[in-house]
């Protein structure tokens, strides 16, 4: 983040889009959850694509610092697999799920933020690839590459967001992704 600002304004933003959605909010909810003017947020950001833009990017970016600050102690793929999409699958899932007005998020990340989107999913699938290959090198039954298999996970993840009904159904859906991979290596 450039400055306090700027930072103050995407704070804010992530709240009021999550409870509002991207369609409902203008500058002016946003000006004053950033506890500034309209003038004064202008100045700091263009636009309200601006700013959401920017709310995906740290979020993303976040999400990602998150699961590798985690992932270290943890023994297994397994256990690393599941912690890394519970907060990169899951914390969003149940975040959108929490506010009926924020579904609409999902079609104006496609429309404001896919470079940033695309961008953030293949760093989760590096990591993806990073937490699966000591265990595709070691003798694997795989045929599959450790970058195939962190492909197809995370390409699988849209769908496993869509059909969910619930929180619960999306962790089993993970679970036997994860068991059905971890079974081939």
């Amino acid at each position: 983040m450039a400055n306090d600002k700027e930072e103050q304004v995407v704070r804010a933003a992530f709240d009021v889009f999550i409870r509002y959605g991207y369609k409902r909010v203008t500058m002016a909810d946003l000006a004053e959850a950033a506890q500034m003017s309209r003038p004064a947020l202008y100045l700091v950001f263009p636009s309200k694509e601006k700013i959401f833009i920017e709310v995906v990017r740290q979020m993303t970016a976040e999400n990602l610092e998150k699961i590798r600050a985690a992932i270290g102690p943890l023994k297994t793929v397994d256990e690393k697999l599941a912690h890394a999409f519970e907060i990169w699958c899951v914390g969003p899932y149940e975040l959108m799920r929490a506010s009926p007005d924020a579904a609409d998020l999902y079609v104006s990340v496609k429309e404001f933020a896919a470079e940033v989107i695309k961008k953030s999913a293949l760093d989760f699938e590096a990591l993806l690839v990073e937490i699966l290959e000591p265990a595709v090198g070691k003798k694997s039954k795989s045929t599959l590459s450790a970058p195939e298999l962190a492909r197809l996970m995370r390409t699988s993840l849209k769908g496993f967001n869509m059909s969910a009904d619930n929180a619960t159904e999306l962790r089993q859906l993970l679970a036997d992704m994860r068991k059905l991979v971890l079974a081939g290596l």
